[in-house]
This record gives C-alpha cells, sequence and structure tokens, in this order.
C-alpha cells in the first residue's frame, strides 16, 4: 500500500495519483478485483523516485549545513 499522498505535496506524481483515484472511483469494485494495479504501480514507482530525490537532496544540505558548523567550531577554537 503506498503512504497518503496529496498532490500539493507529490507534485511530480499528480498524473498517476489522479490515474489511480479514476480508476477507483468509475467503478467501485475494480479495485478489489485487481483492476486498478497497473496505476497502483506506477504511482508507487514515482513515489519511491520522488522519495530517493528528496533524500539525495537533503543529504546534500546536511553536508552544507555539517561543513558549515565545523567551520564555526574550528574558528571558536582558533579564538580561544
Amino acid at each position: 500500500m503506498h503512504p497518503h499522498v496529496a498532490e500539493h505535496k507529490n507534485v511530480s506524481c499528480v498524473d498517476f495519483i489522479r490515474a489511480l483515484d479514476e480508476c477507483h472511483n468509475s467503478n467501485k469494485w475494480r479495485k478489489f478485483f485487481g483492476f486498478c494495479n497497473e496505476p497502483h504501480d506506477l504511482l508507487n514507482k514515482c513515489l519511491a523516485r520522488e522519495y530517493e530525490d528528496n533524500r539525495k537532496k537533503q543529504l546534500v544540505v546536511s553536508r552544507e549545513k555539517r561543513a558549515q558548523i565545523e567551520q564555526k567550531w574550528k574558528d571558536i577554537e582558533a579564538n580561544r
């Protein structure tokens, strides 16, 4: 099962979210008999790709912050 998705949070996967919602809303029973598996799988792949992209961006930001903190500590130690 995919996590709760929202179009404003998962901007790159909006088309897949809408396709899955449309499949689920077209007929109540379709989702129970596997008719919506393909849109569901595509959405899961898109969410995984988006998660990985966000993880890489956050890693870069955290390394930059860590470098700034270490530089500040070096400055404090040098000024003692």
